[in-house]
């Protein structure tokens, strides 16, 4: 989310890489391994390549040091070894971008070639085989461990995310070529993977006519499909209705045609009144579509029931572990305080209404008809003030300007001191809203997954301690 000071601001992603990028944050000289484990195509084994000192799995240098962006490490191993795979799972990540500034990550993959024959001086290793070799990194041992107990036994992990278990993407490949052919367009190649990790894997499918991006969600963001296509009927300027969705207990799936606009990830502070004003009048019309929000599966995070969930988060011992024990408390005692704001809200001149839940520059196109505003699988019906603790920076030039502007479109609701004084309340406590969905991504992915978002809700709900 950038601009609020969370070194990961690209926390839960972007939906659709088809747009133009421009003025995104260069990364600091940060170096990036991708390793990559291939297996063979139908023994317990994987691939090895012979290196100083050793033996080491295939591996690239990404630009792109972030680990759900896993392009670049399957066009590496086609480019490398001439095998055609696809990324399953980050089974390992470490990120030391302060220090040594490096990042190294070990991917599970899925051989999609399997009359391949490995290059010379290359072998494929087993279990017996790794206990003999000096393996460089040595780190990587126990990942590869792991890896073969889990092949071996045939037990999958319960948080592992579907699309990272194989034979996913042949079933999704299928449905794909089935939904287009029912809009007279053909499928024309193999799906490329675009961004892949626990809470959405995103691949582009080459067509007849222009590219179609397919995004699955899981379990807990699994409507988003749905309400994507219900927002799409009261937006239809500024949200891109599916070409197709379905939605399954642990999954939702999607096609979206590419949309023309650009992402800029350093607005003008024009463009960025244009996007704020756009979304107040969004909101303002979802007041009168609440039933039909929830119907389409958008999550009820209202007020009434924010004061519950705060009150099980903030007493939950092992979720607050990063916290010291006088910050728990410290939130514990707030409690009460925390009980009349969500209530003075609620009775308050702003309605609950539509929130994005991860509004900021990364997730708006800006284009010659307008701006859209896609990736929301974080919205919910809640107080529409919180948005606003993703977007503006209060120590920005213009902070004082944009905040203004978006609440001068809610005049209707209530007088400028009355809107200024529900924003500062609102936005204190935005940063528990906004732990709260961080909290939910937590206890629902693996290990790898919470390295990268790792302190995201730490830092939200530091923030509300702060303000």
């Amino acid at each position: 989310m950038p601009g609020n000071g969370y070194a990961h601001s690209d926390a839960r992603g972007l939906c659709l890489p088809a747009i133009k990028w421009s003025n995104m944050s260069a990364q600091s000289q940060v170096k990036a391994t991708f390793s990559a484990l291939i297996p063979h195509p139908s023994e317990l084994r994987f691939l090895l390549l012979p290196t100083e000192g050793g033996w080491a799995l295939p591996s690239c240098n990404p630009e792109e040091s972030y680990s759900a962006q896993v392009t670049e490490l399957n066009r590496a191993m086609h480019e490398q070894l001439g095998i055609n795979v696809t990324t399953l799972h980050c089974a390992y990540l470490s990120r030391d971008e302060e220090v040594n500034k490096e990042v190294n990550a070990l991917f599970t993959m899925e051989n999609h070639s399997p009359d391949w024959s490995p290059p010379k001086g290359a072998c494929w290793a087993g279990r017996d085989d790794l206990a003999s070799l000096s393996l460089v990194p040595e780190w990587q041992r126990p990942v590869i461990e792991e890896w073969l107990t889990e092949e071996d036994s045939g037990r999958v992990p319960p948080l592992r995310a579907p699309w990272s278990r194989k034979g996913w993407l042949h079933t999704v490949t299928d449905w794909t070529r089935t939904e287009l052919a029912a809009h007279n367009i053909a499928l024309t190649g193999p799906m490329e993977q675009i961004k892949h990790w626990d809470i959405s894997s995103v691949w582009r499918a080459p067509t007849n006519g222009t590219d179609v991006y397919f995004k699955a969600t899981p379990a807990i963001y699994a409507s988003e499909p749905s309400m994507t296509a219900e927002l799409a009927k009261l937006f239809p300027e500024h949200i891109p209705a599916p070409l197709a969705i379905a939605t399954y207990p642990d999954q939702g799936w999607m096609l979206l045609g590419r949309f023309d606009g650009e992402v800029i990830w350093e607005q003008t502070t024009g463009q960025k009144e244009d996007a704020l004003r756009l979304l107040a009048r969004m909101q303002i019309k979802s007041v009168q579509r609440i039933d039909e929000l929830f119907a389409a599966g958008c999550f009820d995070r209202r007020l009434d029931k924010m004061t519950a969930q705060i009150a099980d988060l903030i007493h939950d011992d092992a979720a607050l572990e990063r916290f010291e024990e006088s910050e728990r408390l410290q939130l514990r005692s707030h409690l009460p305080q925390i009980t009349e704001t969500c209530a003075s809200l609620a009775a308050g001149p702003v309605p609950q209404a539509l929130v994005h839940g991860d509004f900021h520059s990364g997730n708006i196109a800006i284009g010659d008809s307008g701006y859209i505003i896609f990736d929301w699988t974080d919205g919910c019906v809640s107080h529409p003030f919180f948005d606003m603790l993703t977007f503006l920076k209060p120590n920005a030039d213009d902070f004082q300007h944009l905040r203004d502007a978006y609440l001068e479109e809610w005049s209707a609701f209530g007088s400028p001191q009355e809107l200024l004084s529900t924003y500062n309340a609102a936005c204190k406590l935005g940063g528990l809203h906004h732990g709260l969905s961080y909290h939910a991504i937590n206890v629902t992915v693996e290990a790898s997954m919470k390295t990268e978002i790792e302190g995201a809700m730490e830092y939200f709900m530091r923030r509300y301690l702060a303000d």
